[in-house]
């Protein structure tokens, strides 16, 4: 490295590090899961299984213990999505 490259480099970490940084607040409001694939290989049946990694119980624990209260879901085949209508359904 040249002297004057060097110079900038040291003036560039400087000035970087007089740059005040932002921190997120913590959210703990409703989450809303725009995206949710609930195919055949994650198993739409209910009960744990080799050939079922994500049964239907375990994915609606997941959603209500992370505090998602929506979802947009669709899957191939609709098996999956009418499964999760279902469940939510029987839920309310």
């Amino acid at each position: 490295m040249t002297k004057r490259w060097r110079h900038w480099v040291g003036t560039l970490m400087a000035a970087s590090l007089s740059i005040p940084t932002a921190f997120a607040a913590d959210y703990s409001g409703p989450l809303f899961d725009a995206h949710l694939h609930y195919n055949d290989e994650a198993c739409v049946h209910d009960g744990a299984s080799p050939g079922c990694p994500h049964p239907l119980s375990d994915v609606l624990a997941r959603m209500q213990r992370n505090g998602v209260r929506a979802i947009v879901a669709n899957s191939r085949p609709n098996d999956g999505t009418k499964a999760l209508a279902q469940a939510r359904d029987q839920h309310r």
